[in-house]
């Protein structure tokens, strides 16, 4: 997994490509691969999305469109692999704005965030996210040593809760448990869905510098 999350004065843009190999009886190997990227404004206003999934580097599904929130409208419209328009509930928020929250519940000693997520990526549109964040806990001898910019900041054990539609589901339909750092950048990364999980671990960062923007 590979992740690009850069900003600047108008808005953040993230990219990540995440490649796993699937085993099945007979020994049968598929190598699935998602590209994904977002670009969501700063304001809050407008988020786009695009994502490709393959299965031996042949293209399964394609997703994107745009998502508009504004006093009078919310909205996701879709452009592949159907043309559609949703309608997002008025307290929905997009992926950066919910790091956001998150942290600074963190700050704030507060244990949990409930959210009305849209990320473009939920065959239902937004979902609702439980975030549980446990108390702070010091950076990982080995993760400190490694990173020593990552060292210097708060981390908290955070862990998400995705359920479809709504809050009234008993079982989430994915949860994702993290190390997060002040910062945003998360040392640990557990997704589990279900039929299956897949734990990772912060391998390589470059830090970028933050863009200068007058208010």
């Amino acid at each position: 997994m590979i992740v690009s999350w850069e900003g600047d004065c108008a808005g953040w843009t993230m990219t990540y490509r995440l490649v796993f190999d699937v085993g099945y009886t007979g020994g049968r190997v598929v190598r699935i691969s998602v590209d994904a990227a977002t670009w969501e404004a700063r304001n809050g206003g407008r988020y786009n999305f695009t994502s490709r999934t393959s299965f031996d580097d042949r293209e399964a599904e394609r997703v994107e469109g745009h998502a508009v929130r504004t006093p009078e409208l919310n909205e996701a419209h879709f452009t592949s692999p159907t043309r559609k328009t949703i309608a997002l509930p008025s307290d929905t928020i997009f992926p950066t704005r919910h790091t956001e929250m998150i942290l600074e519940a963190a700050r704030a000693g507060r244990r949990i965030v409930p959210a009305t997520l849209f990320d473009g990526f939920a065959p239902d549109g937004a979902q609702f996210v439980n975030a549980v964040i446990g108390p702070e806990i010091p950076a990982e001898p080995g993760s400190a040593k490694a990173f020593a910019d990552l060292a210097r900041h708060p981390m908290w054990r955070v862990r998400l809760a995705f359920f479809d539609g709504d809050a009234q589901r008993t079982e989430p339909a994915s949860e994702v448990g993290m190390d997060l750092y002040a910062n945003g950048v998360t040392a640990r990364l557990d997704l589990d869905f279900g039929d299956f999980a897949i734990r990772s671990a912060l391998q390589k960062l470059e830090l970028i510098p933050r863009p200068v923007c007058r208010d």
